[in-house]
């Protein structure tokens, strides 16, 4: 239902150009929108059965991966989708970036903060990238400000890749981690004997 919001957003209003704060530099609101489609992607992930995952760690890994391989899927369908309809389609191949890139830093937020938070990163991160990462007097973009990167950028295609890798290998071990951490306390082993 998120994910359709969102699209329907992208078709509404993704022609109509925003005004970013400090300066005059507008943007097309649907260059931003891969942040809440990251945001969705990367809550998908949520899950409330701590004890499988304390003992069944592979299972939620294996689970995890197909759930946020379908819903990267299904966002980055939509969203072209929605371009489509909306007249933006020209800013697909960047968006589409985004939104890998914004769900790779989404994965590493679930696995670090929490598997319901995967979305305060990419949160956080937004308007300081954007408002950092501006072009200098050269036009050079900051390397590390992948989402500004023109999406011709082989640079920014390349740390999106690494940082989807990263996110997707942290979410797979951060159920065999809190199973390893939580097996050492005598608590949880007197529970697992049960």
């Amino acid at each position: 239902m998120a994910m359709l919001l969102v699209s329907a957003t992208c078709v509404i209003w993704g022609q109509n150009t925003l005004l970013l704060p400090g300066g005059n530099e507008t943007l097309p609101l649907a260059i931003l929108m891969p942040v809440p489609y990251a945001c969705i992607v990367a809550s998908m992930i949520r899950s409330s059965m701590h004890s499988f995952e304390n003992t069944a760690s592979l299972s939620i890994a294996r689970l995890d991966f197909y759930v946020i391989t379908l819903a990267l899927v299904l966002t980055l369908l939509l969203a072209v989708g929605s371009l489509a309809l909306g007249g933006t389609l020209g800013l697909a191949p960047l968006v589409v970036r985004n939104i890998v890139f914004w769900s790779g830093v989404g994965f590493t937020s679930a696995a670090l903060v929490g598997r319901s938070l995967g979305w305060v990163l990419p949160i956080l991160l937004l308007v300081p990238l954007y408002e950092s990462g501006r072009a200098d007097s050269d036009g050079q973009i900051p390397l590390w400000a992948i989402a500004r990167h023109p999406a011709d950028s082989p640079w920014s295609w390349f740390v999106t890749a690494l940082v989807v890798a990263a996110g997707v290998i942290m979410i797979g071990r951060s159920s065999a981690w809190r199973r390893s951490r939580f097996s050492r306390f005598p608590l949880f082993i007197a529970m697992r004997r049960d």
